[in-house]
């Protein structure tokens, strides 16, 4: 049973009651959209919530042109590498730099209203540590090497057996699960960490253009696939001697099964929608430049 969580309504009283305890201002509820208006020091954002998922969507500032530079597009899927339970992103509609928070609903009748609570009050704290990422100096992150991953213990792959993906083992550090995306083949990467589980996948074939029109498109694509995607981050990684980009979802080491598949189903589910879109608009310059042009923007910023 879902005991206080039967209705709308009553979803909204346990998200406006943390909001309370973390000092958020709900500036208006609005049940006909499913979502809530709310300010957190000087931003405004959006709670949306349907019967399976919730978002917390704060907009950042615009820049004094209007528009975000190449280096500023960069720099936050640079961030997002070392977000845990949020992201940067473009969500679908008029060009928008957010930051979000979300998680699943379906599984809340495990905790009841309790897990409810919990995991709401951990995404305002991640749109919070978001937010104060943001202003700080990015921070790079090396992929390369195992320093940082432990070794996947039982807990973990018996874990990801019950999701019904098939995984094989990569140096002792690493678990691998070819993905079923149609057109190309997409290989996953799973590390634990200290503190989280890391999903990733190659989000590009070849290199980081170097063109800045190419950089551009592909910088704003790749945030707009976050931003239509449930769980799935966009962001760059160190590699050697080079950056690559990648699809990533970080979860809790206590994540269950039905997160850990939510994760694998939305990191196959984007592979099959952009990977080769993002590797076409990071080659030719021409289809770069219509790109660019339906998102409104008109030459380098």
């Amino acid at each position: 049973m879902k005991p206080a969580l039967d209705t709308q309504n009553a979803l909204e009283q346990n998200v406006l009651a943390v909001f309370a305890d973390h000092a958020i201002g709900a500036v208006q509820s609005s049940p006909t959209t499913s979502s809530v208006t709310f300010t957190q020091g000087r931003h405004t954002g959006v709670a949306h919530y349907s019967a399976d998922w919730f978002a917390l969507d704060v907009a950042l500032s615009r820049s004094s042109r209007g528009v975000p530079s190449n280096k500023r597009l960069w720099s936050l899927l640079d961030e997002n590498r070392s977000l845990a339970s949020a992201k940067f992103v473009i969500p679908v509609g008029p060009l928008t730099l957010v930051a979000r928070a979300e998680f699943p609903l379906t599984d809340i009748v495990i905790g009841g209203v309790g897990e409810l609570r919990l995991r709401t009050a951990t995404a305002c704290t991640a749109i919070a540590s978001a937010l104060l990422a943001k202003r700080a100096p990015a921070k790079q992150v090396l992929s390369s090497g195992d320093m940082g991953i432990d070794e996947p213990g039982a807990w973990l792959q018996e874990r990801l057996a019950e999701t019904g993906w098939q995984w094989r083992s990569s140096n002792g550090k690493r678990l691998l699960i070819d993905l079923e995306a149609p057109g190309s083949f997409h290989q996953a990467v799973i590390e634990q960490r200290a503190d989280s589980i890391c999903i990733s996948v190659d989000a590009l074939d070849g290199d980081i253009p170097t063109d800045a029109i190419c950089r551009r498109a592909l910088a704003i694509f790749l945030l707009r696939c976050a931003g239509a995607s449930r769980m799935v981050s966009a962001v760059t990684a160190s590699c050697e001697d080079r950056t690559i980009p990648l699809f990533q979802v970080l979860l809790p080491t206590a994540a269950q099964p039905a997160l850990l598949a939510h994760a694998l189903s939305a990191i196959n589910v984007v592979c099959g929608l952009c990977a080769g879109e993002a590797d076409a608009l990071s080659q030719d310059r021409n289809l770069a430049q219509d790109y660019l042009a339906l998102q409104a923007f008109d030459g380098l910023q």
